[in-house]
């Protein structure tokens, strides 16, 4: 008699379903072999040999995938666990993932100025103290509304290092536009600048005359000074 073409690929996929039996797709050709073995074996006037080695390595390979299954289940879960816990235990809200303390809005002093000039152009400052024991750069965005609330125009600005405790200005030109009634802005923090804050080693000094004011700054620092400015507010 002659083996059965079910067998032989029942033999087959078995094989082949016990090799990938510890990934996804080695349950699809255990569960084919499985299927052709049992037509196999109750074919007639055909050997059995191939289809029962068929079975048994189909069953094995499914049996393998469960185990895999179950395992590698039992491993994600523990670990998922434990991650939870280590992330949740002695976490203050105000700490990043390093558990290094975040920077909050209340660090930051904010007065805001603004003036229309003979040319009917509009000048907005915003005077930034910083309060915290970082230095930080910082930009912002801010967006000129008359007294119906239709916008007139918006500009950016940014401080590229500011020193802890220390204040900066930033100012925003709105070009060509004048009737301003009130401004909306957002202002943005980034720790650890490009740029080191060097206003400590800045020794400045006023000069008061009739028609103007002199200001000199003089730079006892050893690193250089750049984007020095002064306003007058």
């Amino acid at each position: 008699m002659k083996q059965s073409g079910f067998g032989v690929a029942a033999l087959i996929l078995g094989i082949i379903g016990m090799l990938l039996s510890c990934v996804a797709v080695g349950i699809v050709p255990c569960v084919i072999g499985l299927i052709l073995a049992i037509i196999g074996l109750v074919q007639k006037d055909r050997k059995h040999g191939m289809a029962i080695g068929g079975l048994v390595c189909s069953v094995i390979g499914i049996g393998i995938f469960l185990l895999a299954v179950f395992v590698f289940g039992t491993l994600k879960d523990s670990g998922e666990v434990k991650e939870i816990s280590s992330m949740t235990q002695g976490k203050d809200d105000n700490e990043n993932s390093d558990g290094v303390e975040e920077l909050q809005d209340s660090d930051f002093e904010i007065s805001e100025y603004f003036y229309e000039n003979s040319i009917g152009d509009t000048l907005y400052f915003l005077a930034l103290k910083n309060n915290s024991d970082k230095t930080v750069a910082a930009n912002g965005n801010v967006v000129a509304y008359d007294a119906d609330g239709k916008t007139l125009g918006a500009n950016s600005s940014d401080i590229c290092a500011l020193g802890s405790g220390h204040e900066q200005v930033m100012v925003f030109y709105f070009d060509s536009v004048s009737g301003v009634d009130h401004f909306e802005y957002t202002v943005d923090y980034k720790e650890d600048p490009y740029y080191e804050a060097v206003f400590d080693d800045v020794e400045v000094q006023e000069t008061v005359n009739d028609g103007n004011v002199v200001i000199t700054c003089t730079n006892n620092g050893e690193k250089a000074a750049e984007f020095i400015e002064v306003y007058a507010l």
